[in-house]
C-alpha cells in the first residue's frame, strides 16, 4: 500500500492544477477490523483560489515583451471596470 503522503501529495498536486495553491490536505488511517485493509479519512481545505493579478517584465533582455506577452495569450483575465 502506498504511504499517506503520497495520497497527500496526489491529492494537493491536483487542487494545485486548478489554481488552489494552498489546499492543505490531512489523512488518518486506522485498521481496519479485517486486518487487510484499512480505513482512511481525507480532510481537505482547499483554501482560496490564488489569482494572478498582474504581471511585469522586469530585466528581460532576451526577447522583447510583446513576444513575453503573446506567451501569455491563453491566460484568463478576469475584467473588472480597469479593464473594460
Amino acid at each position: 500500500m502506498k504511504s499517506n503522503y503520497y495520497y497527500k501529495n496526489y491529492i494537493e498536486n491536483k487542487y494545485k492544477k486548478d489554481g488552489f495553491y494552498n489546499t492543505k490536505v490531512f489523512i488518518s488511517t486506522t485498521p481496519d477490523s479485517t486486518e487487510t485493509d484499512v480505513k482512511m479519512l481525507v480532510n481537505i481545505d482547499k483554501g482560496e483560489k490564488v489569482k494572478v493579478g498582474n504581471i511585469e517584465f522586469v530585466g528581460n533582455t532576451q526577447l522583447s515583451d510583446k513576444k513575453l506577452k503573446k506567451a501569455f495569450k491563453n491566460t484568463k483575465r478576469k475584467k473588472s471596470a480597469k479593464n473594460i
